[in-house]
């Protein structure tokens, strides 16, 4: 619930520049953090 809030008041964009290296396990990884720009939706 608190996820869907979430996406319904804001943008989540990459941030320019940054790759994200995937890591194959039971599910896929990002190699480090994924880094992302919050924008409140207008």
């Amino acid at each position: 619930m608190i996820l869907a809030i979430l996406l319904k008041r804001f943008r989540f964009r990459p941030v320019p520049g940054h790759k994200v290296v995937p890591i194959e396990r039971f599910v896929l990884w990002a190699a480090d953090d994924i880094r992302m720009t919050v924008r409140r939706r207008e």
